[in-house]
């Protein structure tokens, strides 16, 4: 059936014999459809449709004064109720303090303060039929009642359809209720219903239609984004099928989140002929995400997830699925820098080095030229300690295939050299000389196994590491508290561990501990004198060495 149809016939039928229902899944297009029907009848001269959400309503008296303020703005307003909304409550707040300076001087103020008391809306009538702005005149139109989010309201279910009823019946007011039935659990609901409505109209979406709508109407901020949505309609509705969620909120939420990502992709001057693919990844991280099908990992971030996200959707390819991208969509934080950084890697690798190619390029577009090169240049920076965890944990892993597949490595690999290396960038990141980049990776533990023995210790090395990174800097801060105690806030330290109570933080415990006695205890006179005092800045050992590990 045209649903749009059987809306508008139900509403300009002359018989009235209880509400219409549209019903359908979360997100299936009900509220967008019955927005477009209103958007239209409500330009015409014949009925005004009056939309009031239900969500959070937990009482019977609040929903009829919502009701009341929602019929009173269609009847006064000529473009935009919000404006009348405004001028009454600015004159309300205007007329409120003069009435509170009166009522010190005058009797007549305490008539005025009972005036502003009143409430508005027991005026306002509401009918099957009110009075309206129709351009600048004003004509009786038919009143079309639409309460949205039945389900989610906070009122009983029968009684919120006892309140319904008397709008329905009584006042014969058409009345349309758009919910999600499969959401309501009240057992007195279908016993109940059959009284109040009188058709049910179960939504099954054209999505391709909708789909098409929704990208025709876009509003867009960056210039173009409106004509790539339109030439990419088909990986939209692609993407939105394989989702099988049905959700239209979902979809819309993800062309305006993609929106940042073909802003700063066209700022970074990357050719863009590969980004309807990464629309297409982006989309399958944002409905999964929504979903609460795309979990991060507290050691391995989203490197376990991005795998089972590629058997659903066929044609997502596992290195479009930048981590920029993946905190955006799970997340809700956006690393521009970051994300042109990965693109610039994936698509525009021409200033880009051998090494950088070896470490980061797809296995399989490894070429002769890339492994000759590119190793020998990753191992020299490993040696050198200039090679970050993660790029270490790539170049073993790398290693290994290669050799698992027999092909010949350009040079030997020294492994003490490399754990010497990774030993002096270990300690400068631990000073804080050096800071760690994030995105980990990670090698699946079968895999480890199949490495030499000495790559596997330093592979352990750098897991151990990682697990430290953040205790390392609470030792930082109380190093510099330690020296300089006196411009510190303690509270940070509490439950915080600091890896280990080495020789280091020992010595400068000791020093800051018998320096700060030494100057601030009072003499054994003024001790005498004022047996409260106590030196300032002391830390006492038992305080200090609790709760460090």
């Amino acid at each position: 059936m045209n649903i749009k149809q059987e809306v508008t016939d139900f509403i300009f039928t002359n018989e009235n014999n209880g509400a219409l229902l549209v019903t359908g899944k979360w997100g299936c297009g009900k509220t967008y459809l019955i927005r477009k029907i209103t958007e239209e009848l409500n330009r015409s001269e014949d009925c005004v449709l009056v939309t009031i959400s239900l969500f959070g309503i937990d009482a019977i008296a609040t929903l009829n004064q919502t009701i009341k303020e929602k019929v009173l703005y269609a009847q006064i307003a000529r473009r935009k109720a919000s404006s009348v909304q405004k001028k009454m409550s600015s004159l309300k707040e205007f007329l409120s303090p003069i009435v509170a300076t009166l009522s010190e001087h005058s009797n007549i103020a305490k008539g005025l303060n009972t005036a502003l008391s009143v409430n508005l809306y027991d005026f306002v009538k509401v009918e099957k039929e009110i009075l309206c702005f129709h351009g600048d005149l004003q004509k009786f139109k038919k009143l079309v009642l639409v309460f949205d989010d039945f389900e989610r309201c906070k009122i009983d279910v029968v009684d919120l359809l006892g309140a319904i009823n008397e709008y329905t019946e009584n006042k014969e007011i058409k009345t349309i209720i758009i919910a999600d039935d499969s959401h309501i659990q009240a057992e007195q609901y279908s016993e109940f219903k059959e009284k109040v409505i009188a058709r049910t109209l179960r939504l099954t979406s054209d999505y391709e239609a909708i789909i098409k709508e929704i990208v025709t109407n876009y509003k867009e901020t960056s210039i173009g984004y409106s004509n790539f949505l339109t030439e990419n309609i088909g990986v939209l509705t692609q993407i939105f099928t394989e989702s099988k969620q049905e959700n239209l909120r979902t979809f819309k939420s993800y062309i305006i989140d993609f929106e940042r990502v073909y802003a700063a992709w066209l700022e970074s001057g990357i050719s863009t002929e590969y980004m309807p693919q990464v629309l297409y990844a982006f989309g399958a991280i944002h409905f999964e995400a929504k979903a609460g099908n795309y979990p991060k990992h507290s050691r391995y971030g989203y490197l376990l997830t991005e795998s089972k996200a590629t058997e659903k959707y066929g044609k997502l390819i596992v290195s479009y699925q930048f981590t920029a991208l993946q905190e955006w969509a799970v997340e809700g934080i956006w690393n521009k820098e970051q994300f042109i950084k990965s693109i610039r890697l994936k698509f525009d690798p021409q200033e880009l080095t051998h090494s950088e190619l070896f470490l980061n390029y797809d296995f399989w577009d490894l070429d002769d030229e890339i492994i000759a090169s590119g190793l020998p240049e990753a191992l020299e920076l490993a040696y050198s300690g200039n090679l970050c965890g993660r790029d270490i944990i790539s170049l073993l892993r790398r290693t290994q295939v290669l050799s698992e597949y027999g092909i010949p490595l350009p040079c030997e690999i020294d492994y003490p050299h490399m754990l010497a290396g990774f030993r002096k960038r270990e300690n400068e990141i631990k000073e804080g000389r050096l800071q760690e980049p994030g995105n980990p990776t990670f090698i699946m533990p079968e895999d480890v196994r199949k490495m030499d023995p000495q790559a596997q210790i330093l592979y352990s090395d750098i897991e151990r590491m990682r697990a430290r990174l953040g205790s390392w800097g609470y030792r930082r801060l109380f190093i510099e508290y330690l020296l300089s105690p006196a411009n510190s806030d303690t509270s940070k330290f509490k439950r915080q561990c600091l890896v280990s109570f080495d020789d280091e933080l020992m010595e400068l415990f000791h020093i800051a501990y018998s320096r700060r006695t030494s100057i601030h205890s009072p003499s054994i006179r003024q001790q005498k004198q004022s047996p409260q005092c106590n030196p300032p800045y002391i830390i006492p050992v038992s305080s200090a060495m609790s709760g460090l590990s």
